[in-house]
């Protein structure tokens, strides 16, 4: 297996904070070839021998406190960004600020503490209801670092970084605009016409206002207007999805509780964290694949949820009083499908990282898509459109994959 980490554009300007990386390493793994590129020619290896559950272990907490919480999909994208966006810059930084933490730069326990401090951090400040499960895996991870050294200083030093790099995350979750307030009224006239979702207190609806990682804003790729509300095409996609909901196999019934008894980016992160486990990835590859899995996914979310509060478009029951749907229908609007969006985009970002597999993913981001349609919650035109506005933000992320590695918040 061929796992492709990052490629490098040399001539490209590079930051001062990250100025030491840029080293192509190949490492085996599973008896595969593993090509990666990381940091500069006099540099070890960063968290080569550190186990990779140390950032899996807060992303299956991040799951966990988010199911707990019945976090929507796209509350559920922006807690997972922020917190690997907090793992991934503290690593960064470590590397960065090795000598003002007088740690050595190969030092384990350092980048262990420091990345338990970040992600713990923003965590509490995420979920300040659940510090004790949170506060426990600090503690473990701490003793795991002691046993990689006891060092105390290095340890503390790895604390301190940690807590910088988690004030900045929390400052930036402060100001993305995902406190925004609806003022429904300036949308009640759309409520009014033809083919409009009517539901009551739609969830999210100014989350394709909060601020983006890559795309510039929600507002950046969106598709095409919706078919003309009944229109010849617009009917035969109401007929065409009455049809499929009468002729639901067994199969299609398990490929639609699959994608949809839990959230898509649940579902994602669960597929990367087998992959990470199956070929035996370092700590930085796995901090680098899960933070652009998630920021993929939260701007995917934003983008989708700018389409879905301009058009307002209605779900199939709302048009089809006889429908009979296999799962719930979610409290919004309708175009275009999030799962549709979303699932392209973490398809494209691990057929990035994972080449050889880039065909399984694109099957499984098409099965997600689809597995809406098969369940009655969603329009053929959600699922179409929705998966060309994910191929569209996902090579926006693709294309930052391919420039010089960098933070995204702390130190940016």
């Amino acid at each position: 297996m061929r796992f492709s980490f990052i490629r490098w554009n040399h001539s490209a300007k590079v930051s001062s904070r990250v100025i030491c990386f840029l080293l192509l390493i190949t490492i085996l793994a599973n008896s595969s070839t593993i090509t990666i590129a990381t940091f500069d020619t006099n540099t070890p290896i960063i968290g080569q021998k550190i186990h990779s559950n140390i950032i899996i272990d807060w992303n299956n907490l991040i799951t966990e406190l988010g199911i707990k919480e019945k976090l929507s999909p796209p509350e559920f994208a922006r807690v997972y960004a922020l917190v690997h966006v907090a793992m991934y810059d503290s690593l960064l930084a470590a590397a960065a600020n090795r000598e003002e933490y007088s740690a050595t730069f190969d030092n384990k326990s350092f980048y262990v503490s420091s990345i338990a401090e970040a992600a713990s951090t923003v965590l509490n400040y995420l979920f300040p209801n659940h510090s004790d499960e949170i506060d426990k895996l600090k503690s473990i991870q701490i003793g795991q670092a002691q046993n990689y050294d006891d060092n105390n200083l290095s340890i503390q030093s790895g604390q301190m970084l940690g807590h910088r790099v988690s004030q900045a995350v929390i400052d930036h979750a402060k100001t993305d605009n995902s406190k925004m307030l609806w003022n429904s009224t300036k949308t009640l006239h759309v409520k009014n016409q033809k083919c409009i979702w009517n539901g009551s207190n739609p969830i999210n609806p100014m989350a394709g206002f909060w601020k983006t990682y890559i795309l510039k804003s929600g507002s950046e790729v969106q598709p095409g207007i919706p078919t003309q509300c009944n229109s010849e095409a617009d009917l035969q996609d109401v007929r065409e999805t009455y049809d499929i909901s009468k002729n639901r196999t067994p199969k299609h019934n398990a490929a639609i509780h699959y994608w949809g008894d839990k959230p898509p980016p649940v579902v994602w992160n669960n597929i990367l964290n087998q992959h990470i486990q199956k070929y035996n990835m370092s700590i930085l590859q796995v901090a680098y694949s899960s933070v652009y899995l998630n920021v993929g996914m939260y701007d995917g979310f934003v983008s989708c949820w700018y389409t879905k509060y301009n058009y307002w478009t209605a779900r199939p029951f709302q048009r089809i009083g006889n429908i009979t749907t296999e799962i719930p229908t979610p409290n919004f609007p309708g175009y275009t499908s999030g799962h549709s969006v979303i699932s392209m985009v973490a398809s494209r970002v691990l057929g990035e990282i994972f080449p050889d597999e880039r065909d399984y993913f694109k099957g499984q981001a098409i099965e997600a898509a689809l597995s809406r349609l098969l369940a009655g919650i969603h329009f053929k035109q959600d699922i179409i459109n929705g998966i060309d506005q994910g191929d569209k933000v996902a090579e926006k992320v693709v294309d930052d994959m391919h420039k010089p590695i960098h933070p995204f918040i702390y130190g940016s």
